[in-house]
């Protein structure tokens, strides 16, 4: 097998600075400089941390008027950006930048002239990489260069996989075994999408409206914004409601899951019973709701609104949940939960003044009203469907994690 002749060394940045002119070279086959601000100052916060940026590709060339010069075929967006900031012409991170978890920027809010002594020394004898091919033709420099391009930037959701907390990655084993995943999600997991969606959700799981913006999402692979056990069943049971009440609908959208269950939490908070609503009834809905939008945004059509923060979903569902709790087929149970004294008096003359659990007698005072059928699965709050029991034999009925409504 041929294997092309390399040579790879280090020279620090201040080095490189002092040589410029032989550094500053790109084949025709380069593209432009095209990284804008935010990766630039990445770059120069990874080299004050120390931490390795890759090696820079070059190849060597000569002319006889001006001698030997470096060309670029990897690494000309880093190069550009060191240079770029020795000579001054941007500033590092924000001091309030926070897009990693737990990394804040060093030297924040500063141009190279404006760091500290030892920021700018740890700066110029950064030790750069620099691999140099040797001798291979324009044609094969050509190919070199296209292949190096090849490799992907990481998504969104494959930088917070990068994390690997064990207790998130609990979750998304247990999360990702939903049927959501693969019916209503479509776009599978290559490029760890669905390890997104669970972020999302173990976000969601804290409060309903919460801010999913990338600093939380970070939080949330990092494990600083957990999920307890008892959060991913309920996390469970809420995508069982998304699955059943928007069946039929398919979607490759990561952030549909903040409206889809913002839909579920909703409903159920205003007493509707999801489990007997029609099947894929919110499908519909929403597929209405995003043909009125592509209707009226034309060509310029992204998607409905982005759902990152609170405030937008707020102003969402303030202008859509009328809509939604008018879909036909959603069935809602009694909103009254708390028995009247009425309904418990009927009780208690029909049971012959006795509880309906112990069979022992009952005073009026103490009875506590109990749904015959039960108000989760939809019975009635009046007194046709109301048992008096002793409050200790009401607790019992229910178990310990019960809560009593009276």
């Amino acid at each position: 097998m041929p294997q092309m002749k390399t040579t790879t060394w280090f020279e620090s940045i201040g080095s490189v600075i002092q040589r410029a002119d032989e550094f500053s070279n790109y084949p025709p086959f380069q593209r432009a400089k095209v990284w804008p601000l935010p990766y630039k100052r990445r770059l120069v916060d990874s080299i004050l941390r120390g931490y390795p940026i890759g090696t820079i590709v070059i190849t060597q060339e000569r002319a006889v008027l001006r001698g030997a010069w470096y060309e670029i075929l990897d690494g000309q967006q880093r190069m550009n950006a060191a240079l770029e900031f020795a000579a001054d012409k941007f500033a590092t991170q924000h001091r309030g930048w926070r897009n990693e978890h737990g990394l804040h920027p060093l030297e924040p809010d500063c141009r190279f002239s404006e760091m500290s002594e030892a920021g700018r020394r740890d700066f110029l004898q950064y030790k750069l990489s620099f691999t140099e091919v040797h001798g291979p033709s324009w044609d094969v420099l050509g190919n070199m260069f296209r292949r190096l391009q090849w490799a992907a930037p990481l998504k969104a959701a494959e930088m917070l996989w990068s994390y690997q907390n064990p207790d998130v990655l609990a979750a998304f084993a247990a999360l990702t075994e939903h049927p959501y995943f693969g019916t209503i999600y479509t776009a599978g997991n290559k490029r760890k999408q669905e390890y997104q969606i669970v972020c999302h959700l173990i976000i969601l799981s804290q409060r309903t409206f919460a801010n999913v913006t990338t600093g939380n999402l970070h939080d949330a692979a990092a494990g600083t914004i957990t999920a307890t056990d008892e959060d991913i069943a309920n996390l469970q049971r809420t995508l069982d409601g998304i699955v059943h009440l928007f069946e039929g609908y398919q979607t490759k959208g990561l952030s549909e899951i903040v409206p889809f269950y913002q839909a579920v939490k909703l409903l159920e908070r205003d007493g509707c019973d999801i489990e007997h609503s029609g099947k894929g009834i919110l499908g519909l809905w929403w597929g209405d709701l995003k043909s009125a939008a592509r209707q009226a945004a034309g060509e310029g059509y992204n998607s409905i609104i982005k759902f990152d923060t609170t405030i937008r979903q707020a102003r969402f569902w303030q202008a859509h949940y009328p809509s939604l709790i008018a879909v036909s087929g959603l069935k809602f149970r009694d909103i009254q939960r708390a028995f009247t004294q009425h309904d418990k008096l009927e009780a208690w003359l029909r049971q012959d003044s006795k509880c309906a659990h112990c069979g022992k007698r009952l005073y009026l005072n103490d009875a506590v009203g109990h749904h015959i059928d039960q108000w989760a699965n939809g019975g009635p709050t009046n007194g046709a469907n109301c048992a008096v029991y002793h409050e200790r034999c009401h607790r019992n009925a229910h178990g310990p994690q019960q809560t009593t409504y009276n």
